[in-house]
């Protein structure tokens, strides 16, 4: 905005030399028009002025080093297109609390326009892109006002699943054996065993106890669960987060592929909710992995916020290093 300030700046200077110089009407016409030509910029340029707007726009989910772009749209209702808009982009990580302010871009004498800007996200994390100085000045560019209305944007960046031979070996020899139904009631697996005083007599199998010539019970079983913990320790670099939740991930969905529930702890979770969560399925493990993302995880050597005593026949321990399984 400088520039059209000093570029009008030499108009009066040399108008008004013009006008020393040649002492005439028209020299004098000429000066009086440069010197109201900021007036009737402004009255020519006000309502688009007050009423332009700026909408930003982003796909709601990215994976870390994939290619994106914010948009944003101009939105002038005015018959007079708007003159200079000019603002700055911040990019705000709230997983990593990283940082960055892009460089300054803008329209012309433009209704409606959009541009697309593209950002990096190397990271995982709940990134915010916040539009900063936001201004339209008048069609010489010399008044400004501030654009106001302008929401942040946001959108989830994810970080690719990454597997190990290690959890790929643990899962296939995770031996899984059927044990007797809690309650009874239907089951598609059954054992026969002889009758023991106590058990139902709707179970009995007649047909092979008239057979057998004693009673047989036909007991329901089922799957034994077994309690699986997957311990998180979110600390570290920005790397190195993105190698714990790339790896909760892809653990998850596996035990879940399985038919193995299981829950996530996180010692260093800002809130209770966050610290223990046992995902049903698919949806419910990526709303908590958004949650995780939008709070700031650990950095250097934090210690965990809470002890977590939890009671499991297996526990993935994930940490930013290496993962490794304990019983």
């Amino acid at each position: 905005m400088w520039r059209f300030r000093i570029v009008y700046l030499s108009a009066i200077i040399g108008t008004l030399i013009l006008h020393l110089v040649y002492d005439s009407d028209m020299s004098k016409y000429i000066f009086l028009v440069v010197c109201f030509l900021p007036l009737f910029s402004l009255l020519l340029s006000l309502y688009a002025m007050l009423t332009v707007k700026l909408r930003l726009s982003v796909n709601p989910r990215y994976t870390a080093g994939q290619p994106a772009f914010v948009t944003v749209h101009l939105i002038n209702r005015s018959p007079i297109p708007a003159g200079l808009v000019r603002f700055k982009l911040r990019t705000e990580n709230a997983f990593t609390g990283l940082v960055a302010n892009g460089a300054t871009e803008g329209f012309y004498g433009a209704w409606t326009d959009r541009i697309n800007i593209p950002v990096e996200l190397p990271h995982s994390g709940r990134m915010t892109f916040t539009p900063l100085r936001c201004y339209c000045t008048d069609c010489m560019g010399l008044f400004a006002f501030r654009v106001r209305g302008t929401k942040p944007v946001s959108c989830y960046v994810y970080p690719a699943p990454i597997e190990s031979e290690h959890e790929l070996i643990t899962l296939k020899n995770l031996k899984l054996r059927l044990v007797p139904k809690r309650g009874g009631g239907f089951s598609e697996e059954h054992e026969m065993r002889p009758y023991r005083e106590g058990d139902p007599i709707r179970n009995v199998h007649w047909k092979l106890s008239s057979k057998w010539d004693e009673l047989i019970i036909r007991e329901p079983m089922e799957i034994e669960r077994k309690r699986i913990s997957v311990l998180i320790e979110l600390k570290g670099s920005p790397s190195a987060l993105d190698r714990v939740i790339g790896q909760l991930i892809s653990l998850s969905k596996s035990l879940m592929e399985r038919g193995l529930q299981h829950q996530i702890l996180n010692p260093y979770a800002p809130t209770k909710k966050l610290c223990v969560f046992t995902p049903d399925n698919e949806t419910q493990l990526f709303e908590y992995i958004r949650a995780l993302l939008s709070q700031r995880g650990a950095s250097g050597y934090a210690k965990p916020k809470r002890l977590i005593q939890s009671s499991s026949d297996i526990c993935f321990r994930i940490t930013p290093a290496v993962k490794e399984k304990s019983r």
